[in-house]
């Protein structure tokens, strides 16, 4: 901890240093300690401003300085932890209390929190898990990792239209061929390598251990969407997945049916019946206009 010959700081000051004590992962102790650890992944994360505020704390009672900055920092780390443990309960079902809480703190040494919303945390936790070391017993973590937070982000989209079915019953076979299918914001399309839906769909059940040691490697298409105010996730064929994600991408149905078997756009009517019932299609409009 650096030296501070300063008789007064000043409240930005005092600001950025109580911010930066509080929310360092490794914790009061080794921070105070440890002010400069070069060693550290992304060094310029953990370095103390200046000037020092430690001088100016008091402690309280019997308290220590050390004690009392502790108990702040164990409230920032825990309203942290309540945040995601909602947004995360398979990923945290799957690893257990301690683990989870580790993986969180070795994320948060990586990925700090940059903004505001508290929402916005876990962004980088996909990403993260990827190369993880738990993943190489859990080969599945990061597919589940990677469903919770799309989960997460579907369920926050933005708000659209509903589809106007006067629009689809006024529509012949010229103006299909050049109207592009617009999809609902909240959907989000994942081709996994394990069916982790599974896990998901049964987070909260005594069998989960029993589904979880069941699981088999193989692709698994989903389709995730938010209909009234709750998130669905659908597994899809491979058919319908490339359909939606033709579509997503912009192209028109005429040219996305032409990316598919015949015998397969048998199915289209059926496909596209659901999507316009729950919601999936949120409007239709003649390309290029």
């Amino acid at each position: 901890m650096q030296e501070n010959n300063s008789k007064t700081i000043s409240l930005r000051e005092l600001q950025l240093w109580m911010r930066w004590i509080f929310v360092d992962p490794r914790g009061v102790d080794t921070a105070l300690k440890i002010p400069y650890p070069k060693g550290e992944r992304y060094f310029s994360r953990y370095i103390e401003p200046r000037p020092s505020a430690f001088p100016f704390i008091k402690g309280i009672g019997h308290t220590a300085i050390e004690e009392r900055l502790s108990i702040y920092a164990e409230g920032y780390f825990s309203r942290i932890l309540d945040a995601v443990d909602s947004d995360f309960a398979t990923t945290k079902r799957i690893l257990g209390t301690d683990l989870f809480n580790k993986l969180m703190a070795d994320y948060l040494k990586e990925y700090p929190s940059h903004t505001t919303n508290i929402g916005e945390i876990g962004k980088n936790l996909p990403r993260f898990v990827g190369h993880y070391y738990l993943q190489e017993d859990l080969p599945y973590l990061a597919d589940t990792v990677s469903l919770e937070w799309n989960i997460v982000e579907s369920f926050y989209a933005n708000e659209n239209a509903k589809l106007d079915m006067k629009v689809v019953s006024q529509m012949n076979e010229t103006s299909w061929a050049h109207s592009e299918i617009l999809l609902d914001s909240s959907v989000k399309l994942m081709s996994l390598n394990w069916p982790v839906d599974e896990l998901w769909r049964n987070r909260g059940r005594p069998e989960f251990s029993e589904i979880e040691l069941a699981l088999s490697y193989g692709q698994t298409n989903l389709l995730i969407y938010r209909t009234q105010g709750d998130v669905y996730v659908d597994k899809v064929s491979a058919p319908e997945f490339k359909i939606l994600s033709l579509l997503k991408e912009g192209s028109t149905l005429i040219e996305a049916i032409s990316k598919i078997e015949d015998r397969e756009v048998e199915s289209l009517m059926s496909w596209f019946g659901r999507w316009t019932r729950v919601g999936i299609i949120s409007d239709i409009k003649q390309k290029g206009m």
